[in-house]
């Protein structure tokens, strides 16, 4: 059975829609694999947490209203009247086992209305690197940051919710903690998170904001209309247009998206589009390639503590490539590959 296929009977036999003949399909299904039992799981937990709320059609913050979850589980609480419902699928992801779950409490809790704060606000807590730099930081909550150069991480020091601002590039190694989602404001971009390991890329000169997840699951989600969302698992990247005012899930990873922090590159196969696209960002220069066939190449080596010209001497070598240096321009010529 698809994936896609299985979510929308789980949604309709938790909501009671799904015939009887077949129930036993899906149940046989649900016990063939971890996988699938995984999923099962996850969505009889979202639609225990659903029980507790109506959804009102209101707009509220990301994190403040995820946050509130744990409140709303409270057993000394009123629990309201159980209210008709069905489980909406509003990104139908195939191959992440629990998209469900990611995905539904990103639309599902957002949506109540949170208190205003009250008190005085204390002033932000501002981390900024120059070019070249790189600094480590933990936050307060144990969770530790990588700056990349020429960037700026701005928090509340109480860390309550845990939200940080993001201009430029970072690479997050978050705490877990359940009932608290960590959440990345990148500009127009959103990156919520509970507890897992990505980088975000968000330089306000590029177009796109950039994630890619080494560990767990990341809801990538557009500012300013949070049900508009793609979840990422382990290895996958995502981005945020900002001209185009999109995401998209990107067909293969960014192999070398945290090569800044590492301090190497890895190319398996890579082809030489992607390993020069690598080397533009890690190196800061332009290489411009006069023959388009010569993308079609592909570069495998290892290279810690990356330098260029014994890159790009290697890549001469491998692909018979011409390389001239103009100021900070590469020129790369050669006859190509098939």
């Amino acid at each position: 059975m698809k994936e896609s296929d299985a979510i929308d009977k789980i949604a309709r036999y938790l909501s009671g829609e799904l015939p009887e003949r077949e129930q036993e399909d899906l149940l046989r299904w649900a016990n063939e694999s971890a996988e699938n039992r995984s999923l099962w799981e996850d969505a009889q937990r979202l639609w225990e947490l659903s029980e507790q709320y109506e959804a009102p059609p209101y707009e509220a913050d990301l994190t403040q209203a995820w946050d509130q979850v744990e409140s709303r589980l409270d057993p000394a609480a009123e629990a309201p009247a159980r209210p008709t419902r069905r489980i909406v699928l509003y990104r139908r992801l195939s191959g992440i086992a629990a998209a469900l779950l990611i995905g539904l409490l990103v639309v599902w809790w957002l949506r109540a209305p949170q208190p205003s704060p009250a008190g005085p606000v204390a002033a932000a807590t501002l981390v900024q690197t120059e070019p070249g730099e790189v600094r480590e930081l933990r936050l307060p909550d144990s969770s530790r940051v990588w700056l990349n150069g020429n960037s700026q991480l701005r928090y509340d020091p109480a860390f309550e919710p845990r939200r940080v601002e993001l201009v430029g590039e970072a690479y997050f190694d978050i705490a877990r903690m359940e009932d608290h989602p960590f959440e990345i404001t990148s500009g127009e971009a959103k990156t919520v998170v509970l507890g897992t390991a990505f980088n975000v890329r968000a330089y306000p000169t590029e177009d796109k904001v950039e994630v890619t997840v080494d560990r767990g699951k990341v809801a990538l989600v557009e500012a300013e209309q949070p049900q508009v969302a793609v979840v990422l698992s382990a290895g996958k990247t995502g981005s945020y247009d900002k001209v185009e005012k999109s995401l998209v899930e990107a067909v293969s990873p960014k192999t070398n998206a945290a090569s800044w922090k590492n301090r190497e590159l890895v190319y398996e196969g890579t082809p030489l589009s992607e390993v020069i696209e690598s080397l533009e960002r890690y190196f800061g220069v332009q290489i411009e390639v006069a023959n388009p066939a010569l993308l079609n190449c592909r570069l495998d080596g290892d290279y810690p503590q990356p330098q260029l010209d014994k890159i790009l001497e290697a890549l001469a070598f491998s692909v018979d490539l011409r390389i001239r240096r103009e100021a900070n321009r590469y020129l790369v010529d050669g006859p190509g590959c098939d």
